[in-house]
């Protein structure tokens, strides 16, 4: 099993074949830490781990962005404890 430590599926070039990037990760036993910038790539993270047991979703806030949205952030990973693989 191969591991990309640090990919952002939710990023918006990757919408429209997000589907086959799934089935070549599966395919290929790729796993992947998807990581997150913000609460809305962290939602979005979670969404697509739903999907696949190959992505582990790790949500959090970049450095640039820590003064938004803590309290959705917070709240977030509350109701989804059990789904996340890490934080950041």
């Amino acid at each position: 099993m191969l591991y990309d430590a640090h990919v952002h599926l939710s990023d918006i070039e990757y919408n429209s074949d997000i589907d086959l990037i799934l089935n070549s990760m599966h395919n290929l036993g790729i796993k992947a830490c998807a990581v997150s910038m913000d609460n809305e790539s962290s939602i979005k993270t979670l969404e697509i781990a739903k999907k696949s047991t190959h992505v582990l979703p790790f949500i959090g806030i970049h450095p640039e962005k820590a003064g938004e949205d803590l309290e959705l952030m917070i709240s977030l990973i509350e109701k989804n404890v059990k789904n996340i693989s890490g934080i950041g």
